[in-house]
C-alpha cells in the first residue's frame, strides 16, 4: 500500500513540474517596434501556417488563416493560447514545414496582439 501512495505522489509532483505557464515566454515588446501584420505577422502565417492546403491555406479542412479577415475571428478566441501559451501551433506533427517557431516569430505575434492586431 505504501509502495502505491508513494507512486501517485511521486506522479503528481511530476505532472505538477510539466505543467504549461500562463504567460508566454517571448521577446518585450518594450524591445521591439511597432509590428505589422503585413510585413511581420503575415510571413509568420504564410511559412508556418498556411503554406498548404492541409493546414490553413486555400482549401484547408479546418480553418483557412490566408488573410487578415479570415484570421480576425479566431485572434480572441484561442490563437493567443494555441500559438503562445500551448505552443501547440505549428504542429509537431506536422509533414511539411517547420513544427515550432522561433523566439523572434512569438514575439513578434505577442507584441502585435498585445497592440490589438491591427491590419497594418
Amino acid at each position: 500500500m505504501r509502495l502505491i501512495i508513494i507512486l501517485f505522489l511521486a506522479g503528481t509532483l511530476y505532472a505538477c513540474t510539466n505543467d504549461k505557464t500562463t504567460e508566454p515566454t517571448v521577446l518585450d515588446c518594450d524591445t521591439i517596434d511597432e509590428v505589422s501584420f503585413k510585413t511581420d505577422v503575415l510571413p509568420i502565417i504564410e511559412t508556418s501556417c498556411s503554406y498548404n492546403s492541409n493546414c490553413h491555406g486555400n482549401g484547408a479542412f479546418t480553418v483557412a488563416l490566408t488573410s487578415y479577415d479570415l484570421l480576425k475571428p479566431y485572434l480572441e478566441s484561442g490563437l493567443r493560447d494555441r500559438v503562445l501559451i500551448n505552443k501547440n501551433m505549428p504542429p509537431t506533427y506536422a509533414t511539411e514545414g517547420p513544427k515550432e517557431l522561433t523566439v523572434t516569430q512569438l514575439g513578434l505575434i505577442d507584441c502585435w496582439l498585445k497592440a490589438g492586431f491591427l491590419d497594418n
